[in-house]
């Protein structure tokens, strides 16, 4: 069985993403749950695309577009649809010449091929436009994006203030200018951020609400949601909390809270305040921080907002808390509330309640539910790895039953090839090393050990590794008696007391065990005591594993 990784731990895959978002060293730290009820992606295993219109195109442009209004746009559209670029940019350049508000040609083309997914087109298509329209701001503010996306930060700096620079005397159109603006102090507050220099990302945020929110929560946009006001605000409120010098963060968490709030009145269906306070305090930096967090925890789950769509995400934030903190039971809870929520059942966020409660019932373990809920999961939505990634390790763990075995196997089987089959010219290196690990659990529990030393072998060789495969490598080592490396391997598996960890009680357990067969005096690994009541989370980090001997005794 031949898997090959190389070089997937490096890779980011760079995609095409819309408004900047940011990753901050020292925030707050939920694990590989917390992330995935945020983005999972259950209707289908590749990123959808965005459905062109013209107003899906020209709605930062100009006011209530229609494509009767702009039948030149419409008729481009539909000779992009039919995979002539060529004659649709021809198009564009006609509808350009007809109507000056709009953007450039060469730029309604990129936004075309970022709605379709279609990075390297794209980034031609920008490149086209700042060629030949050296004055329009918005393809530096695209391209600034897309170089803070793959973390080229100095890159992106310069083009969100190349983007300001040429905004700040853009005469053509008001209604863009205004957008580019605000494109710009929000990409320059992003830069800010990912820096942790506070203070300006303060300023740039700041500027940016006066733009988005001139008249304050709902005053820009009337009864409709202001989507960019809540955004700004929900930011400035994480840059305050970050920007005070206090380690408990007395000042900042009053200031932060208010500022949630006055994104909550922006848009009601943004996440309640409580969950964002929780985030900010589930630090390790920050005393008594995972008690702070259980107490805005629960205050949201007693206090849930109106909006049915808003309660079921509150609830999802919980149980996604509750699992990146070792809390199987809360999780469970908070997922089984989450379905009695009344939305469509079929609709992607129960789904991610039914994934969130089938992964805590497998912690708690009861496999019964968990290969039920999970299933459900899987069956509704064929495509999502996620899922079906978890269903294959609980099937292949019921060693009494051949058939779920062996099902459990075709599951892992099908997601490697997904894996290691390119989409779009992408690669999701996080999806490739989980399947890869998968397989090689499950060919374990099927007692296929050198196929599963081969296999758990190529994924230890990337450099990364969650506490899980920790863990099934720490199984591998027991399996040919070297008892030092799968002790090593298990205590790095436990040196962080947080984070999402399936088989944290195992290792705990096997760990024991293993201390007590080797008569090893050794003291239990930083973070290995029980941690359900008090404690901190953190990401897990990359870890390497202990030195490899098993190829001799896998053979």
């Amino acid at each position: 069985m031949s898997i090959s990784l190389r070089g997937e731990a490096q890779k980011t895959g760079a995609g095409l993403r819309g408004p900047v978002s940011v990753c901050r060293s020292g925030a707050i730290r939920w694990g590989f749950l917390a992330l995935l009820a945020g983005v999972l992606a259950l209707v289908s295993s590749k990123q959808a695309k965005a459905q062109i219109t013209v107003e899906s195109l020209l709605s930062k442009s100009v006011s209530d577009p229609t494509k009767e209004q702009y039948k030149d746009v419409d008729r481009a559209i539909k000779k992009f649809t039919n995979r002539d670029a060529e004659g649709a940019l021809d198009t564009l350049t006609i509808a350009k010449r007809n109507n000056p508000k709009l953007p450039p040609a060469e730029m309604m083309l990129a936004q075309m091929w970022i709605m379709a997914n279609q990075a390297g087109p794209a980034r031609n298509a920008l490149e086209e436009c700042v060629k030949n329209n050296p004055e329009d701001p918005e393809a530096y503010l695209v391209l600034g994006d897309l170089a803070f996306s793959d973390r080229r930060v100095a890159e992106a700096e310069l083009l969100f203030a190349k983007a300001e620079q040429l905004a700040a005397v853009f005469k053509e159109n008001a209604k863009r200018k205004n957008d580019f603006m605000g494109r710009s102090e929000a990409g320059l507050a992003a830069v800010a951020e990912s820096r942790e220099q506070w203070d300006n990302a303060k300023t740039y945020l700041t500027n940016w609400l006066k733009i988005v929110d001139p008249a304050g929560p709902g005053g820009i946009a009337g009864p409709t949601p202001n989507t960019s006001g809540a955004n700004a605000h929900d930011r400035l409120g994480k840059v305050i909390f970050h920007a005070d010098p206090d380690l408990k963060k007395a000042t900042g968490t009053q200031d932060a809270y208010k500022e949630f709030k006055l994104a909550v009145a922006d848009d009601p269906k943004s996440i309640s305040a409580d969950i964002s306070m929780a985030q900010l305090f589930e630090d390790p930096k920050i005393p008594d921080g995972h008690e702070m967090a259980k107490k805005f925890i629960t205050h949201a789950v007693l206090h849930p907002p109106v909006d049915p769509a808003t309660q079921l995400a509150t609830l999802l934030a919980a149980a996604s808390w509750a699992l990146g903190t070792n809390q199987a039971d809360d999780a469970f809870n908070y997922a089984s509330q989450a379905l009695t929520v009344p939305v469509d059942s079929k609709a992607k966020r129960t789904l991610e309640a039914k994934f969130l409660m089938g992964v805590a019932a497998r912690m708690k373990g009861d496999t019964k539910t968990a290969e039920q809920a999970l299933q459900e999961v899987v069956t509704a939505a064929p495509g999502n790895w996620q899922a079906s990634n978890q269903l294959a390790q609980v099937l292949a763990e019921q060693k009494t039953d051949k058939e779920k075995q062996q099902r459990g196997l075709e599951i892992a089987m099908n997601n490697q090839a997904a894996a290691q089959a390119s989409n779009g010219g992408q690669r999701d290196p996080t999806r490739a090393i989980e399947s890869a690990a998968t397989l090689g659990w499950v060919l374990f529990q099927m007692n296929r050990i050198p196929e599963a030393d081969q296999v758990t072998k190529a994924v230890m060789d990337t450099g990364v590794a969650s506490p899980d495969i920790l863990y099934y490598r720490a199984r591998q080592f027991q399996e040919h008696s070297q008892t030092k490396e799968a002790i090593l391997s298990l205590k790095a598996a436990l040196s962080n007391s947080r984070g999402f960890f399936v088989h944290r009680v195992d290792a705990k357990e096997m760990l024991a065990s293993l201390d007590k067969d080797s008569g090893s005096s050794d003291d239990a690994p930083a973070g290995s005591t029980d941690t359900s009541k008090s404690g901190t989370t953190d990401k897990t980090p990359a870890t390497k594993a202990p030195a490899d001997s098993t190829d001799k005794g896998s053979k």
